[in-house]
């Protein structure tokens, strides 16, 4: 067992609690997972009563705000919505109703507090979640208006929660049928930048945000703006994997991949690892780059000697990182594929004394670097 002095002592800036505080913090917070079980519990009864009210659209937003990853009460506020006599489909006054009711639930959460959560549900039913059409009634709109209200302020509370992603964007995907369609979506890209500017490599909210992309009448310019996007977060932080991955999706929809796009775009790769070679970022975008480069030599372009050349040029600049960087890895498992795919002897030879270096560089994986000199 541990030293008793041992409990008092920091980690990391934070005093470890001593058993008696655990155990006393515990019991404390009892009754509010007590109560939070019990609005889960009814949440289930509801849902399989099929009690499509503005109750329970209230009781399933209250225990959503308390914890954002119960992905049953997400899908029972689809159903709710999508019921012919739900929230969603009834007159007016309904909505109104609805909408209230919601709201009004939604402001007595705090009560319960933040330590209940972690009670989760099971995963989304994404099949539940996508099979009904939506709807260009004007009645359907305000309950809509509330799911993006109850989503944000969920992801406030956790910003890389999948529940609270996918019903916001099953509730834009909504939204964009009807004559809110501009209006959300410029609201959506606000909320979007926002986010990224607080936390530029939320993988979830990059995705969200080539959705939400993908639903506006822009063509060509928002592609264009959507690269510019990516190259100024970039620039920001080398080390950002999302806009590096969302550079991949936008970049063949507004250039045409020929030799001198591309070579722009080893430019700009390689500040990045020369700026920081041990971070992998920007070699995952390299080897992207050097797959495009590939298939332009194949398809109709046919630039083999084109192909060649920047292959070749990669390589040297590979060894030269390496002259620099003597411990990094990442330039040599680069130069060993670029010289494999040359397809020469005497790239295939340079390719097995690249993995036999690797080897010792990185001896965790020296299976695999054998493995490849055994298939050069």
């Amino acid at each position: 067992s541990p030293r008793p002095e041992v409990w008092g002592e920091n980690m990391h800036g934070r005093r470890r609690q001593t058993p008696e505080e655990a155990a006393a913090r515990r019991e404390a917070s009892l009754p509010r997972v007590k109560a939070l079980r019990a609005l889960q519990a009814d949440v289930v009864r509801r849902r399989r009563d099929r009690v499509h009210t503005a109750e329970s659209m209230a009781v399933a937003g209250r225990l959503l705000e308390i914890n954002p990853d119960v992905a049953i009460a997400w899908n029972f506020r689809r159903e709710c919505i999508r019921s012919p006599g739900g929230s969603g489909r009834d007159d007016a006054n309904t909505d109104a109703a609805s909408s209230a009711a919601a709201r009004e639930g939604r402001a007595g959460v705090a009560s319960a507090g933040d330590d209940a959560a972690g009670v989760i549900g099971s995963p989304p039913d994404d099949a539940e979640a996508t099979t009904a059409d939506p709807t260009r009634s004007t009645s359907y709109v305000p309950p809509l208006e509330d799911e993006l209200a109850l989503t944000e302020k969920t992801l406030r509370k956790n910003p890389k929660g999948y529940g609270s992603w996918h019903h916001r964007r099953w509730t834009v995907e909504r939204l964009a049928a009807t004559d809110a369609k501009e209006a959300t979506l410029r609201r959506e890209m606000a909320l979007i930048s926002q986010m990224l500017d607080v936390d530029d490599r939320n993988f979830h909210c990059w995705n969200y945000r080539r959705f939400v992309v993908s639903l506006m009448d822009g063509g060509r310019a928002i592609d264009e703006a959507e690269l510019e996007y990516t190259t100024r977060k970039i620039e920001l932080n080398f080390s950002n994997y999302s806009a590096w991955h969302s550079r991949t999706k936008v970049l063949p929809r507004v250039s045409d991949l020929s030799k001198d796009a591309l070579d722009r775009e080893y430019e700009l790769v390689q500040q990045a690892f020369f700026t920081e070679p041990e971070d992998q970022s920007g070699w995952i975008y390299h080897r992207w780059l050097t797959a495009q480069t590939l298939m332009g030599a194949r398809d109709d372009r046919g630039d083999e000697a084109g192909a060649m050349e920047t292959l070749r040029r990669e390589a040297g600049l590979c060894r030269e990182l390496s002259e620099m960087e003597p411990s990094s890895k990442w330039p040599v498992v680069t130069r060993a594929r670029l010289a494999r795919a040359t397809g020469t002897e005497s790239g295939r030879t340079e390719a097995g004394e690249a993995f036999a270096r690797l080897a010792s560089l990185d001896p965790m994986r020296v299976g695999y670097y054998c493995d490849c000199c055994a298939r050069r």
